[in-house]
C-alpha cells in the first residue's frame, strides 16, 4: 500500500504538471478541477449520511457547478447570488419535499459542503486563470501532493511519534517533517523548471517560503478531513486505486491550501 500510494502521488504529480507545462494539455487542469469537485461533493455527503445527517449531493453538486462556472467565467462576481439561491433553493426542497426532521442538519451540511469543496476547487479554477496561473497552481499542486508523499512514506518508515492521535492515530510527528521537507524539494524543482522556460515568477527565497507555508498548512487540511471522518466513524472518504482512499483524502490539504493561495495572490499579486 506505501509503495502503491507513493508512486500514485508522484505519477499525479506528473500529470499535473505536464497539464501546466505544456500548453496543448492545459485543458487537463480544468477538468481534473470540475471533476475532482463533483467527485468531492458526493463523497462529503457519504461521510456525513454515515454521520445520521442528511445532505442531499444533488443540490450540493447544482451549488458546486454554480460555484465553479462563475468562478471560470466571471471570476465569482456572482458569488452572493449564488449563495443566497442555494440556501432558498435547500430551504424549499427540505420543506416541501423532504422529511422536515433533519432539515436543518441537512441545509447546513449540504451548504457546507459546497463551500468547503465547491469554493476551494472554485478558487483553484481562477488562480488557474491569472496571469501566470496555470504554473501558480501546479506549484500548489505539486507542494501539497508531495507533502502528502513524503509524509506517508517518511512516516511508514521512521514514524515513532503520534502527530495526533485523537484525529488520526497513523499520522507521525516524523511524518510531517518527511511531508515538510518534500514541499521544500517539490518547490525548489518547480523554480528550476520556471527558469529554465524563462518564467521567474517567484525568486527563490519566496518560493521556499511558499514551500515551507504550504508545507505545514496542508497537513493541517488533512487533519481537518481526518476530524470529519473520525467523526463519522469512517477510514477513507471513499474507494479509489490509487492508495489514498477516495477523492477528499486525495485533495484534503488542498482543499485547504487553494483558498489562502488565492488570498496571497491578492495581497502580493504577480
Amino acid at each position: 500500500m506505501a509503495i502503491q500510494r507513493t508512486l500514485s502521488g508522484l505519477a499525479l504529480t506528473a500529470v499535473i504538471l505536464a497539464s501546466i507545462f505544456i500548453a496543448p494539455l492545459r485543458w487537463i487542469m480544468p477538468v481534473i478541477i470540475v471533476a475532482g469537485a463533483i467527485l468531492g461533493i458526493f463523497e462529503f455527503c457519504g461521510i456525513a449520511s454515515r454521520k445520521g445527517l442528511n445532505p442531499n449531493p444533488t443540490l450540493g453538486v447544482l451549488f458546486t457547478v454554480a460555484l465553479l462556472a462563475d468562478g471560470y467565467f466571471f471570476n465569482l462576481s456572482h458569488f452572493l447570488p449564488i449563495v443566497i439561491g442555494a440556501v432558498a433553493l435547500a430551504g424549499l426542497i427540505y420543506t416541501l419535499f423532504l422529511d422536515h426532521e433533519g432539515s436543518i442538519s441537512g441545509v447546513a451540511t449540504t451548504l457546507f459542503g459546497g463551500l468547503w469543496v465547491g469554493l476551494s476547487m472554485t478558487l483553484g479554477m481562477m488562480i488557474f486563470r491569472f496571469e501566470n496561473g496555470p504554473f501558480i497552481l501546479g506549484l500548489v499542486m505539486a507542494m501539497v501532493f508531495l507533502t502528502d508523499v513524503g509524509a506517508y512514506a517518511v512516516g511508514c518508515n521512521l514514524g515513532r511519534h503520534k502527530l495526533c492521535p485523537r484525529l488520526s492515530p497513523n499520522k507521525t510527528l516524523e511524518g510531517a517533517v518527511g511531508g515538510f521537507f518534500f514541499s521544500l524539494l517539490s518547490a525548489l524543482v518547480v523554480y528550476l523548471i520556471l527558469g529554465a522556460i524563462e518564467r521567474p515568477i517567484f525568486p527563490l527565497y519566496e518560493i521556499l517560503l511558499l514551500g515551507a507555508f504550504f508545507g505545514m498548512t496542508g497537513q493541517i487540511g488533512d487533519l481537518i478531513e481526518s476530524g470529519f471522518k473520525r467523526d463519522a466513524g469512517v477510514k477513507d472518504s471513499g474507494k479509489t486505486r490509487t492508495g489514498h482512499g477516495g477523492i477528499l483524502d486525495l485533495t484534503d490539504s488542498l482543499l485547504f491550501c487553494l483558498p489562502l493561495m488565492y488570498l496571497y495572490l491578492l495581497l502580493f499579486p504577480r
